[in-house]
């Protein structure tokens, strides 16, 4: 049988029907994927992600803000009206902070957050693993849609940046 390896969570739901147990035993500390006998799955911890929402439309918001938890009341209050001129709600979507989550790249994410949309709020998308991507403008990543923009702060006091990013966010 060949070596299984995934982190797939629907692939490790089917294959692992058992309960796991971690197993302290110095004697396998030092084994490598490689030398593991024929038909064991090697599982990698996949991170933890810290983050509002239910995610229930596929949607990622990342914003990097280390003063609060999430944002601020005005931020806040300016993300729900906009969720909800789409007739959304904070439930829709996940609201990652990167300061909470500061190992978080593209491609974990991805996995875990299965989402099909991306909002990076001032965030340069190089920082999360990204090629440059255009302010203001959705952009594709294979199967998935990507709008970089302006931090809601920076929103909140210029209606130039608003009205830009809300043409794009409508569109998502």
């Amino acid at each position: 049988m060949a070596l299984l390896i995934t982190t797939n969570r629907l692939a490790l739901g089917l294959l692992l029907t058992d309960d796991i147990y971690k197993v302290d035993d110095p004697a396998l500390a030092d084994v490598k994927h490689d030398e593991l006998p024929a038909g064991q799955v090697v599982i990698e911890q996949a991170p933890a992600y810290i983050y509002l929402g239910k995610n229930k439309l596929n949607t990622l918001l990342v914003i990097d803000n280390a003063a609060n938890e999430y944002l601020d009341d005005a931020c806040m209050d300016a993300l729900v009206k906009t969720l909800g001129a789409k007739r959304q709600s904070i439930d829709d979507v996940a609201l990652l902070n990167l300061s909470r989550n500061e190992a978080a790249q593209y491609e974990p994410m991805k996995t875990h957050f299965a989402f099909k949309n991306l909002v990076l709020f001032g965030i340069k998308p190089s920082r999360i693993g990204l090629p440059d991507i255009p302010v203001n403008k959705i952009t594709a990543q294979g199967d998935v849609r990507i709008l970089v923009t302006h931090t809601l702060n920076e929103m909140l006091d210029n209606k130039e940046m608003k009205k830009n990013f809300w043409q794009e966010m409508k569109l998502l």
